[in-house]
C-alpha cells in the first residue's frame, strides 16, 4: 500500500505571502533608515543655527557691521528653510513608515491564516496516514487470521 506524498495546495500563496512579508520588511527597514538620516542631518542644521545665532549675539555685542548682522540673518534664514523642509521630509517619511507598517500588519496576518491552514491541513493528512496504515494491518491481521483457520494450522 504506497501513501500518497502530502501536498499543500495553497503553498505557492503562502510562498507568495512569505516573499511579500520579506521585502515589506526589507521597505520598512530602508524607509526607517533614511528617516534617521533625515533626523540626523536636521539636528546637525539645528546645531549649526544655534552656533551662528551664538555669533552673531556675540559679534552684535562688540559690534558689527549691518551688512554683516544681514549676511548672518539671511543664512540663519536660509538653515531654517533646510530645517523646515527636514521636518516636512520626516513627516512623509513618517507616514510612509505608517503605511508600509499596516500593509507589512496585513500580509503577516495572512501568511499565519495560511501557516495554521497548512498546519491543519497536515494533521489531517497525518490523520488519513495513520487511518489508512491502521485500515492495511487490519486488513493483514484478518488476512493472517482468515488463512490461520482455513489451514487449522
Amino acid at each position: 500500500m504506497r501513501v500518497k506524498k502530502y501536498d499543500f495546495s495553497l503553498q505557492p500563496i503562502l510562498s507568495l505571502k512569505e516573499s511579500i512579508e520579506k521585502q515589506q520588511k526589507n521597505q520598512l527597514t530602508k524607509i526607517l533608515e533614511q528617516k534617521e538620516q533625515l533626523i540626523q542631518d536636521k539636528s546637525l542644521l539645528e546645531y549649526n543655527r544655534e552656533r551662528y545665532v551664538s555669533a552673531l549675539k556675540e559679534m552684535s555685542a562688540n559690534g558689527i557691521k549691518a551688512e554683516q548682522v544681514k549676511m548672518y540673518n539671511d543664512y540663519i534664514g536660509h538653515i531654517g528653510v533646510l530645517i523646515r523642509e527636514k521636518n516636512n521630509s520626516i513627516s512623509n517619511k513618517t507616514k510612509e513608515e505608517t503605511v508600509v507598517k499596516n500593509d507589512l500588519l496585513s500580509t503577516m496576518k495572512d501568511k499565519k491564516m495560511f501557516s495554521t491552514l497548512k498546519e491543519k491541513n497536515y494533521k489531517s493528512y497525518l490523520y488519513e496516514v495513520m487511518k489508512s496504515e491502521q485500515k492495511g494491518v487490519d486488513e493483514l491481521m484478518s488476512h493472517k487470521h482468515s488463512s490461520y483457520l482455513a489451514t487449522g494450522v
